[in-house]
């Protein structure tokens, strides 16, 4: 079974994106910011983390950077969620070194078809949507 740790400040999105794993067959863990989130892969470590963009105390990006600085945590794959549509803020996501930059709101199949491409579980072409 596959871990994931999702850091969101939002506990109605932290609810759903939980069960919504929890019932594809994930083992689900939650954190509410960076900081957090951090301790909390220090505490078990991951297979993925779905963090998102923008949270008080530390942000996304800034986990991912701490994440990359640390040999431990630099290998485990990083699906940023963000509500934000400010292209400076999406663009400096992705070249944090993420696997995956998704919007929210997100379907759950879609959270969980990229989930799946990013742990290689689904195989996917260019073309598939999913």
């Amino acid at each position: 079974m596959h871990s994931i740790l999702i850091v969101d400040d939002d506990t109605n999105y932290q609810r759903v994106l939980r069960y919504t794993l929890h019932r594809a067959g994930y083992d689900v863990r939650v954190a509410s910011n960076g900081e957090a989130g951090l301790t909390a892969l220090n505490e078990k470590l991951a297979d993925l983390i779905i963090v998102d963009l923008m949270m008080p105390f530390m942000n996304g990006i800034t986990m991912v950077n701490l994440m990359h600085q640390n040999e431990l945590l630099a290998h485990i794959p990083v699906i940023i969620l963000t509500a934000s549509g400010d292209y400076a803020e999406r663009q400096a996501a992705e070249e944090s070194g993420v696997n995956m930059v998704l919007t929210k709101p997100i379907s759950s199949h879609t959270i969980l078809g990229s989930i799946a491409e990013v742990l290689g579980i689904l195989e996917t072409s260019p073309n598939q949507k999913l």
